[in-house]
């Protein structure tokens, strides 16, 4: 079990805040999951994303973003690395990516 309620911490240690309120392991997870998908390289199109794929993020998103402790599998888990990876900067990164391997 995953606890997506897990506040994220700028570097000072507070929790870091978006628009009033903590920013969590499921609201980053849910931000990821619905971003559209980055290309690597800008020369190239962007992946096109099946719809089977977009509706089982879309499921994922709602499971995570509630927050508390989630099951989830390990396929969903690197879905979940493979997209903050591709959204967010390195602080959040860390953090969230220690959080599903469960090392904090």
């Amino acid at each position: 079990m995953t606890d997506f309620s897990r506040a994220l911490k700028g570097l000072d240690g507070k929790p870091i805040k978006a628009q009033g309120k903590d920013v969590t392991l499921g609201s980053v997870s849910a931000d990821a999951l619905l971003a559209p998908e980055q290309q690597a390289n800008p020369r190239e199109p962007a992946p096109k994303i099946p719809g089977t794929e977009k509706v089982k993020r879309y499921e994922l998103a709602k499971k995570v973003y509630k927050g508390g402790k989630v099951d989830v599998k390990a396929e969903d888990i690197a879905l979940l690395k493979k997209v903050i990876a591709a959204n967010y900067s390195a602080l959040v990164v860390g953090q969230a990516w220690a959080m599903l391997e469960k090392k904090k």
